[in-house]
């Protein structure tokens, strides 16, 4: 009867090892981590600007129309003087969007 609990035991053992070695090895894979560059919205034009969250085609060509009436951006919080720009939408974009 001992025989027979062993050999269960070890044939059991067989089968979890391999799926508990596989889980140990994906663990302790190195993930990687996307560095996502800022976009300067004084020199951005409407491709780049359209890669900030919120941010489409209609609203950086109205970021740009902005910029060339009125000058460059002193600060990021000027952005708010775009239409349709308002303070959620610009902590949303503002750790992408650089002077």
């Amino acid at each position: 009867m001992k025989t027979i609990k062993y050999v269960l035991f070890a044939t059991i053992a067989l089968f979890l090892l391999p799926v508990y070695a596989s889980s140990l090895s994906a663990k302790s894979e190195v993930k990687t981590v996307e560095v996502a560059t800022k976009v300067n919205i004084n020199t951005a034009g409407v491709a780049q600007l359209s890669t900030l969250p919120g941010i489409g085609e209609k609203k950086a060509r109205d970021i740009i129309q902005y910029r060339e009436q009125n000058g460059q951006f002193k600060t990021l919080e000027q952005l708010q003087s775009v239409k349709g720009i308002g303070p959620k939408l610009l902590a949303r974009i503002k750790h992408q969007a650089e002077l």
